[in-house]
């Protein structure tokens, strides 16, 4: 029995040799399977992080062009309510003129010539400023869209170095990144051209508000077959010239009484005279220039209008007045056109850990190094709890795929809001509705799969 003793020693140690490798093995996987978590992880936030950027510059541009917009509409109002002043201002003025009502309106004509004449200098600060404001916003679109592209690349690498700073942008991922800065430019188009601006003008007038877009009404004194009729018409829009390639845009606003007489005719109504009673307008335009027209006929917007064509018997002095200069309707920025399908402004990250970066077994001192270095000597043989990382190749990658996209927040209606398809809008950046979302990143796996030489 003493000849038996120890021998289970050998056992023991090749058993206790092999768990250890195993746990070694254990912790190497886990290791991997932690970094690789942590990386989808990072790919993921870094590629939503990005999209959300996206989409928030696009609402950008969209917010910026309602404001731009609506600042335009604000200076309309504004110009109206000088005019609206000043109209009402002149009517009194021109009841001072009838004996009996000059000792009541005299005191109403002061204050309301105080008023007015404050109004206008209010209504001149106030536009010029917000004429300045739109140049701001113009100039910010401006920023967004040349620089939108390259700060979502800098959002992606922001994010994974808040990850951990051992994770790389793939050279794949790289190319992907610069497409989506190509992409970016490509469909962010600068509106600067006379037609471009004049489509804007439009917008604008349309936009307007009810009292800056018609001021009008009529009341009826005598009935048949003299038709007498106090009529009040009122209005503010912007016009504009053209001059060559250049145009420039003015606020026009007119406020005008009369007192018209009709007869009936055979077939209808036919104006016999309209007696201007009291009448104003209002310009604000680029170069400080009131309204000027060689006739009204020509100058006015239809038939009704003309025949309020004021005269030098409405009051004691001419009523045109401009209230400022500088008036200007600034570049801005439109998605580039598609017939076929609306943009999507993906962006796909690639990420990776280095296999020098990765903690696993053979980084651990002493058990990873070879004997030599290790001072086990020869004992077990060289490197034996060494564990190499080449099945693994030289990194670990992960794909990660996200878009910003547009899409108004409630139920799908094909054809509502213009589109003539399933969606019920073009994809555009006049409405804020863009939004971020993670999606499928196969085709991009594919990719590096074939570029690797994997499945061929």
């Amino acid at each position: 029995m003493r000849s038996q003793a120890g021998q289970i020693m050998p056992v023991s140690l090749f058993g206790t040799a092999l768990i250890a490798l195993t746990m070694l093995a254990v912790f190497s996987t886990g290791q991997v399977s932690t970094k690789k978590q942590r990386l989808n992880n990072a790919a993921d936030a870094a590629a939503y992080s990005a999209a959300v950027f996206q989409a928030r510059s696009l609402n950008s541009v969209a917010y910026t062009n309602r404001a731009m917009i609506a600042n335009q509409v604000f200076i309309g109002q504004m110009v109206s309510l000088a005019n609206y002043f000043s109209y009402w201002d002149r009517n009194i003025e021109n009841l001072e003129q009838v004996p009996p009502l000059k000792p009541f309106v005299t005191p109403i004509s002061e204050v309301l010539t105080s008023v007015s004449d404050g109004i206008d200098l209010f209504v001149g600060f106030s536009a010029r400023t917000t004429n300045a404001v739109n140049g701001l916003l113009s100039n910010h679109q401006k920023l967004v869209a040349q620089f939108g592209g390259v700060q979502t690349k800098d959002t992606v690498e922001r994010v994974l170095s808040e990850n951990d700073p051992d994770i790389v942008v793939t050279q794949q991922g790289d190319i992907w990144l610069d497409a989506n800065i190509a992409l970016w430019r490509s469909y962010m188009e600068r509106k600067y051209s006379k037609e471009d601006l004049i489509a804007k003008g439009r917008m604008i007038n349309d936009s307007r508000d009810d009292f800056t877009n018609k001021r009008d009404y009529e009341i009826k004194i005598v009935l048949e077959p003299s038709k007498m009729e106090l009529e009040k018409l009122g209005y503010t829009e912007l016009s504009w010239e053209e001059d060559g390639e250049d145009v420039s845009f003015r606020w026009d606003a007119l406020d005008i009484l009369s007192l018209t007489r009709k007869k009936t005719g055979l077939l209808s109504f036919e104006t016999v005279n309209a007696l201007p009673l009291g009448w104003s307008r209002r310009s604000f335009s680029s170069d400080d220039s009131k309204y000027e027209c060689p006739t009204f006929r020509d100058c006015d917007r239809d038939d009704y209008h003309r025949k309020h064509q004021p005269t030098g018997t409405l009051s004691r002095e001419n009523n045109n007045e401009s209230v400022g200069g500088g008036l200007k309707v600034w570049d801005y920025h439109e998605l580039r056109e598609q017939d076929e399908y609306d943009p999507r402004f993906a962006v796909t990250v690639s990420v990776a850990y280095r296999a020098a970066d990765l903690e696993t077994a053979d980084k651990l001192p002493d058990i990873g190094l070879p004997a030599a270095e290790s001072g086990l000597g020869d004992y077990l043989g060289p490197e034996l709890f060494r564990l190499e990382t080449r099945p693994l190749g030289d990194q670990i990658e992960a794909i990660a795929r996200a878009e910003s996209y547009f899409r108004r927040p409630v139920d799908r209606v094909a054809g509502r809001f213009g589109a003539e398809r399933s969606d019920d809008e073009f994809a555009n950046v006049w409405n804020p509705y863009w939004g971020a979302r993670i999606v499928d990143a196969a085709s991009e796996r594919n990719i590096v799969r074939v570029a690797k030489g994997v499945g061929l």
